[in-house]
């Protein structure tokens, strides 16, 4: 399998705002409840982790019940958010959960990246800033876009 060849990207490694980290393997350690959106779409937000830390990865319809207490999986199209000042992971609608394994992965629980305040005050200010003016880009019809940086050649 060609993915075994990629490198894995460990937990201590995610930065807000990577997008499209292609070989995660992390093990599953607690499930949080199942809740529904308003487009009737499942969510569900579990623990993951590896040796160097932990996060809260969020996963959406089949894979809600698809993932149970110790499966090691590998995630591909991994995308890191933050929220209450920590760091979250999700994947892209063309990303995917396999799983490869369970029970025997060592974990680090003492450096958890989705603990509330993980993210320091300047960092969170930031985040903040950057998504303020995404907001503002979209309301003014820029759809997120600088609209000072031209795409025409």
């Amino acid at each position: 399998m060609a993915d075994r060849n990629l490198p894995s990207t460990r937990v201590i490694e995610l930065k807000y705002g990577m997008k499209n980290i292609q070989n995660i393997q992390v093990i599953v350690l607690e499930l949080g409840p199942i809740r529904r959106t308003v487009n009737t779409n499942e969510v569900r937000t579990i623990v993951v982790g590896d040796y160097t830390g932990i996060i809260n990865f969020s996963v959406w319809n089949e894979y809600c019940s698809f993932l149970k207490p110790m499966d090691i999986i590998r995630i591909r199209g991994g995308i890191v958010n933050a929220h209450k000042r920590s760091l979250n992971l999700s994947i892209t609608k063309s990303g995917d959960i396999t799983k490869i394994g369970e029970f025997c992965f060592g974990v680090n629980e003492s450096v958890n990246l989705s603990q509330e305040g993980y993210l320091s005050q300047e960092i969170w200010e930031k985040i903040q800033q950057e998504e303020e003016t995404r907001r503002q880009n979209i309301s003014n019809g820029t759809n997120g876009r600088n609209p000072s940086v031209s795409s025409e050649n």
